[in-house]
């Protein structure tokens, strides 16, 4: 397949989630794409972690802006196509875009890069 392939695919406006090969995911919009590799900006990713609770597991997840991390990142990711799973176009009352759209607002706008952790808790019965 070649680059006009991809261009097509990445041509729309809207947020997208992007599932690479290693395992994460990272939400944003796609701006450029080449036969090689895609960009995305606006770049935000999940990080899960775990509370200990006595009576259940509590896994808690957070959504990450990219860029508060401790090399300081621009808001801008190049992906090589081939560490890319999959990836979804995401609708804009999804639950993802919200809190991205929330982000935003509250901050006035995107830049500077602002680590902005929103924990869910996901309760599952220990057996």
């Amino acid at each position: 397949m070649g680059s006009e392939y991809f261009t097509g695919l990445f041509s729309k406006k809207g947020w997208r989630a992007i599932f690479l090969t290693n395992g994460q995911v990272y939400f944003g919009k796609t701006t450029r794409t080449t036969d090689r590799e895609m960009a995305l900006e606006v770049v935000y990713y999940l990080r899960q972690g775990e509370k200990p609770d006595e009576n259940e597991k509590i896994e808690q997840v957070g959504l990450i802006k990219l860029g508060g991390e401790l090399h300081k990142p621009k808001d801008k990711m190049n992906i090589a196509l081939s560490q890319i799973l999959f990836w979804e176009e995401l609708q804009e009352d999804g639950d993802i875009v919200k809190k991205i759209k929330e982000h935003i607002a509250e901050n006035g706008s995107i830049y500077p890069c602002v680590v902005q952790n929103r924990t869910y808790e996901v309760r599952v019965q220990k057996k």
